[in-house]
């Protein structure tokens, strides 16, 4: 199985990893801790790549 890694740094409290493998995963889960440190940098909304779930697109 191949893996990817990418981290983003956004300030010295904050950073954004993302994890990519060659196959699809079984779940999806996303936790941001606190969201009130996106509203600090002026981020006010995150959006995703679209994924396949159950036949639907989302």
């Amino acid at each position: 199985m191949f893996w990817s890694i990418f981290k983003e740094d956004l300030g010295p409290n904050f950073c954004v990893l993302r994890i990519l493998r060659d196959a699809p995963p079984a779940h999806y889960s996303l936790r941001i801790e606190p969201f009130s440190g996106f509203t600090n940098l002026g981020i006010d909304k995150y959006e995703s790549d679209a994924f396949d779930v159950g036949g639907y697109t989302w």
